[in-house]
């Protein structure tokens, strides 16, 4: 398990992420473990088992056609909201919709763009909110990717 990454939802909620197992140590009531961020400093000591949960390996979700998908649902919903027809901010979310979604790819978070993209299509009427919940419970988080869902 050393080296494994996990993610942590034990009883301390402000530490709630993930980490790499980096020590294990054998105590009479089980095993407790070490967590380190992906950078190498300790966050964690005596972490119990039932805290943490390893992440699954495997290939990384690729968000397919990312930018067009964004630009339908931009072009969708400013034919259904024309401007001033909801307040700004909603706006402006919709207007930076494509560079939220490259910004969560750069940042190695695609489960999280897939995510928001899904919800955004679902909003504007591209797809069904079966569809998208569907496709949201599909989602997996693996190997380096850094979502948070």
């Amino acid at each position: 398990m050393i080296g494994q990454r996990v993610f942590y939802n034990g009883s301390i909620i402000d530490a709630e992420g993930r980490y790499l197992v980096s020590d294990k140590q054998t105590t009479p009531d089980g095993p407790r473990y070490t967590l380190t961020t992906y950078a190498g400093k300790v966050a964690l000591r005596n972490v119990r088992g039932e805290s943490i949960t390893p992440v699954p390996d495997g290939p990384k979700h690729q968000v397919l056609a990312a930018q067009a998908r964004a630009q339908v649902v931009q072009g969708e919903f400013w034919r259904q909201f024309p401007p001033g027809t909801w307040l700004p901010y909603i706006h402006e979310r919709y207007d930076r919709l494509h560079r939220d979604i490259d910004d969560l790819i750069r940042r190695n978070r695609p489960v999280e763009a897939e995510y928001t993209l899904l919800n955004a299509e679902c909003f504007v009427g591209c797809i069904s909110y079966a569809v998208m919940s569907a496709r949201i419970a599909a989602l997996v988080v693996a190997g380096d990717d850094e979502s948070w869902l």
